[in-house]
């Protein structure tokens, strides 16, 4: 397949467009002000064009002999509804009931300067240091300090990025964006993983909740030609047999899977035949009550119909 160009507004793994960027996601380890991890991500995403002005961002500052360190990015609403449990301090914390954290929109991304080795350089304060140390006004911070940061705030702001006061290394893309409250980020990891492999991870999601169907489609998104977003849209409706009378979820998954990739009847029934014949049934309820035959709890019945139907997506299209 050619190479497609992302959509402006679509979600990119940073280090797919910027490889040379360093990556020290806190939010990601205990190494937070919260003392716990927030979320289990390791690879930051942003929306592409935010990234294509990260990208420039760092072509600048390299030309200096600096680069950037990510401390964060894209932030699921669930992880920012943890951190307002901890610190529910506006100003410093967006509160997810009444409003959202730029996080949440795809457009932000917090910094710091590193040298070409990816070894923070000094800057005015620690992350998330909710003193007067973490704002703009440099005047308490080392010679040293208050040059980074403003070497670094200069870059950003030339690629198009708008600094926040208040935190030296926020940083908010001009281009405004909605919240997100669908996308779920997933490792760079997950293209060493098999379709399958990948079905049965976004099926275990806590936040949001991905159905049957929703789980097997993902990881075929972007071979069909839609975002993720498009495909968590598409499922939404198909899951758990559509309450339990009808096909199984995973089933209906790869089906849209197979005519999103420009499959026919032949591997339509190919599919179907092959399922019947591995797991004993079709439909949601009599499969259900074959799991509980065999002594399996509900979610790791589904999780098997889930890996089931994707590999066989993965085999009738590999081609």
């Amino acid at each position: 397949m050619e190479h497609r160009t992302p959509a402006p507004g679509e979600f990119v793994r940073i280090r797919d467009y910027i490889p040379d960027i360093f990556v020290e996601l806190k939010y990601a380890t205990a190494d937070n002000f919260t003392g716990h991890v927030i979320y289990n991500f390791t690879e930051p995403w942003l929306r592409y064009s935010s990234t294509q002005k990260l990208a420039k961002a760092q072509q600048l500052l390299k030309a200096q002999g600096y680069s950037l360190i990510i401390w964060d990015a894209f932030r699921p609403h669930a992880a920012q509804h943890k951190l307002w449990e901890v610190y529910p301090v506006p100003g410093f914390v967006a509160n997810p009931v009444t409003g959202c954290s730029p996080h949440t929109r795809g457009n932000t991304v917090d910094v710091a300067l590193a040298d070409l080795e990816g070894n923070l350089l000094e800057m005015p304060c620690e992350f998330d240091d909710f003193s007067d140390r973490a704002n703009r006004d440099y005047s308490d911070a080392t010679p040293a300090a208050a040059k980074h940061a403003t070497v670094m705030e200069q870059a950003m702001a030339a690629a198009g990025f708008r600094p926040y006061f208040d935190e030296w290394w926020h940083f908010v893309d001009l281009d405004p964006y909605d919240p997100e409250y669908g996308f779920i980020p997933t490792d760079k990891e997950t293209k060493n993983m098999t379709h399958a492999e990948q079905a049965v991870a976004y099926f275990h999601i806590a936040e949001p909740h991905h159905n049957c169907a929703q789980s097997v489609l993902m990881p075929f998104a972007k071979q069909a030609g839609l975002t993720e977003e498009q495909a968590f849209a598409v499922a939404a409706n198909f899951g758990s047999g559509m309450r339990h009378g009808s096909t199984c979820g995973a089933v209906t998954g790869a089906l849209m899977a197979l005519g999103l990739l420009g499959c026919g009847p032949e591997e339509t029934q190919a599919l179907l035949n092959a399922f019947r014949e591995k797991e004993g049934e079709l439909t949601c309820a009599k499969l259900l009550a074959i799991g509980k035959q065999q002594g399996l709890e509900k979610k790791d019945h589904c999780s098997r119909m889930v890996a089931a139907a994707a590999a066989l997506v993965e085999q009738l299209t590999a081609k």
